[in-house]
């Protein structure tokens, strides 16, 4: 049995919001040498984001079906907005912390690897 607006998989919860996260983590500590991406290239990475929360919300608009409850078009869609904002502020606030803590010791910068 799953929750409302989860996924039948009982190791995926744990797998997304878990594992990953710790091997990213671990991944940081371990592997300090590697390109960073400039700031003027940062609005890529959030495409990703921006399209996936379209899919859900339409998907959530015609079948229902949602993976997370603060996404259910059910609570009302400026509910959904502010959730998802407050999201990607958390997500904003992790990597400008990450961005400041990269400083040291200093990384290559993307732009500025060889072609």
């Amino acid at each position: 049995m799953n929750a409302a607006g989860g996924v039948p998989l009982p190791w995926a919860d744990t797998v997304v919001h878990v594992v990953t996260p710790l091997f990213a983590l671990v991944d940081w500590f371990l592997a300090p040498d590697r390109l960073r991406t400039p700031l003027r290239l940062t609005w890529v990475l959030l495409l990703y984001p921006a399209v996936w929360l379209t899919v859900v919300l339409v998907r959530g608009a015609t079948d229902g079906w949602v993976p997370y409850p603060f996404l259910d078009p059910k609570n009302g869609y400026a509910f959904v907005a502010g959730m998802s904002a407050l999201v990607a502020l958390a997500f904003v606030a992790v990597g400008l912390v990450l961005r400041l803590a990269d400083r040291v010791p200093p990384r290559r910068d993307l732009a500025a690897a060889p072609a």
